[in-house]
Parts: C-alpha cells; sequence; structure tokens
C-alpha cells in the first residue's frame, strides 16, 4: 500500500523472510485497495456485507450499535483486495500465491515451505493455505472462479474475515460442484489448510474434514498423534510494535486494538 509508510515498511521486512526462497518464488507487489483507492467504492458494491458473527467481534454487542455499516473501512478494503486477487487467480492456469505485506516466512522453516510450495503445484491441490489466517495461500482456477462468482452475485454474505469466508467458499464449492466430479474421487487430498492451533497444517479432502481443521486443535481430534506427524505452518504474520498494524479492527476489545501483538502467540513480533 503506497499510501502506508507502516504497510511498506511492513513489505520490507516481509520480502528480506522470503530472499531464501528467492529461487523459486517471485514476489510481484499488488497494490491494495484502500479506502483511499480511486474504485474502493465500485469493489465494494460488487458483494454482499453482512454483520460479522467472528466471537472477537462480538465481545461486546452493543458497540457494533456505534457502527452504520458492518466491517471497517479498511477491513473491507482488506477483503476487497483478497477478492480480487481471485478473480484473478480464476482469469489463469498460471497458479499463483498470494502473501500479505506482513507475512513472514520462519526461517527454520525453509525446507517445509519449499516442499509445501512444490506439492501443491504438482497435485493441483484445490484450496492451500500455508499462512497464519490470510498471510500465504492459493487457489486452484476452478475454486476461484466458483467462488468469485458467488461473491460477485452477491450469493454468498460476507459476515466474517477473509479466512473464515474461503472455509465456507471451500465446502460449499465442494457441496455444489466439486465432490461428485471425478477429479474429486481421484485426488488424494484436495487443501491444504492451518488447524485452528495455527502451527500445523493439514492435508485434508472433505468438507467435514475442512470443518474440522479450521474449528479445532490437531490434538484434539488425533491425541494418539505426535505433534510432529503435521506439517508445521512455515510462515506467520510479522508485527512491529511501534508500526503497530495497518487494519482497524473496531469491534475487537480494546487491549487487542492497542496492543494487537498480543492477538496471537504465533506472531513474529518485533520490539
Amino acid at each position: 500500500m503506497p499510501d502506508n509508510e507502516a504497510s511498506m515498511e511492513y513489505h520490507e521486512i516481509s520480502k528480506a523472510s522470503f530472499e531464501c526462497v528467492s529461487d523459486i518464488v517471485e514476489i510481484i507487489p499488488f497494490e491494495a485497495i484502500t479506502p483511499h483507492h480511486p474504485d474502493f467504492e465500485e469493489h465494494q458494491s460488487r458483494y454482499n456485507w453482512q454483520w460479522s458473527l467472528m466471537t472477537l467481534d462480538n465481545k461486546d454487542k452493543k458497540l457494533r450499535f456505534e457502527f452504520e455499516e458492518p466491517h471497517s473501512p479498511t477491513e473491507r478494503a482488506g477483503m476487497c483486495s483478497h477478492w480480487e486477487l481471485m478473480r484473478q487467480a480464476s482469469l489463469t492456469e498460471e497458479r499463483f500465491w498470494v502473501t500479505e505485506h506482513d507475512t513472514y516466512l520462519w526461517p527454520e522453516h525453509e525446507d517445509v515451505f519449499r516442499y509445501l510450495v512444490s506439492i501443491v503445484g504438482t497435485r493441483n491441490i484445490e484450496y492451500a493455505n500455508i499462512g497464519l489466517f490470510m498471510g500465504c495461500y492459493s487457489f486452484s482456477r476452478d475454486l476461484a472462479h466458483h467462488s468469485y462468482h458467488l461473491l460477485s452475485q452477491k450469493q454468498f454474505p460476507i459476515n466474517c474475515g477473509p479466512f473464515g469466508v474461503l472455509e465456507r467458499l471451500y465446502k460449499t464449492y465442494c457441496t455444489y460442484q466439486f465432490e461428485e466430479s471425478e477429479k474429486y474421487k481421484l485426488k488424494e487430498f484436495t487443501f491444504l489448510h492451518p488447524w485452528a492451533n495455527g502451527d500445523s497444517l493439514r492435508f485434508g479432502k472433505s468438507k467435514e474434514e475442512m470443518f474440522d481443521t479450521y474449528n479445532k486443535f490437531d490434538r484434539d481430534i488425533f491425541p494418539h498423534l505426535p505433534r510432529s506427524f503435521w506439517p508445521p505452518n512455515p510462515t506467520t504474520q510479522v508485527v512491529k510494535k511501534d508500526l503497530m498494524v495497518t487494519q482497524e479492527h473496531r469491534l475487537y476489545p480494546e487491549n487487542m486494538q492497542m496492543e494487537p501483538w498480543k492477538r496471537s502467540k504465533r506472531f513474529k513480533v518485533i520490539d
């Protein structure tokens, strides 16, 4: 986001963390849609915005009545950026990964990152998310096309953040199109997604498996398996305390707005 100095500094930190894998990935900047973008109103008018059902957005149910519309302008703009990249993914056979401006590659997980990027490409996994929330993900063209059609036709309510929206879109794709296809039946797995604990990943297939993965911890579903069974999540979000964060989550509890690095134990925090 060239109109945001903090965002640009985060981009430089993020880019430096991915330098070790520059032989397999090329970082191509995307000018994110912001509330100041000349096409912001046109973009946000495409979608069906609803009040968030996320737990963090409902700690104080009275707070939402202070606002006329669901989601803050920066939350909407951020999601519009994700949906625009989804639209672009639906138009090309050349698969690409999306990383956010503050995505950080853990140096100790470089080999894991290389392995996962390779297997997602060779097996054409429909939805691969190897980040914290929306930090690093990729769609198949078919999933992107189906999902963007629903969103842009206002047939799919946006009532949470993009991480939750995509979990629901994947399940919808399975239900109404994908799971009856030969492609689905022949594949061993069709998604790669973080468990709810955020630091480990699961290869899965069905919408039921996706639901469990998104909502539950790995050890709760498979208590007999060692943690080493699951691939570690190779990326996270970096938070530099003096930069804070670039998105306003106005319904979050006050302490999480004032000290955003406390929202997750998985962040890379820079004092």
